[in-house]
């Protein structure tokens, strides 16, 4: 929601993008498919833990293969999180850096 106030609000004033707005905008896309990874992986992830808690026992003949796969969509959700949070905190550096820059010293001090 945040993201699309965004672009709408540069449409409207400036009419183009910064690069500020493309980081934000590549955070997001990140968080998406971060979701859609968690949701393909969900169901490795509900019979790892029945079998770790004890719920499933003995554990099926999928069992570690179905493990790797939710450790590997486990791996691809941790980049593209960390990934996210960088490409967020760089994005308000930008925007931040875009603001100074039309100020005088006089006015900053």
């Amino acid at each position: 929601m945040v993201v699309a106030i965004r672009l709408i609000s540069r449409f409207r004033g400036p009419r183009k993008l910064f690069a500020d707005d493309w980081l934000a905008l590549f955070a997001w896309l990140l968080c998406v498919l971060s979701a859609i990874v968690w949701q393909r992986v969900a169901p490795y992830l509900y019979t790892f833990m029945n079998v770790v808690i004890g719920n499933l026992w003995p554990p099926p003949d999928s069992f570690i293969p179905d493990s790797e796969q939710a450790y590997q969509g486990q791996l691809v959700v941790l980049v593209f999180w960390y990934t996210s949070l960088f490409l967020v905190k760089l994005s308000l550096l930008f925007f931040f850096r875009r603001l100074r820059r039309n100020v005088t010293r006089g006015k900053y001090l």
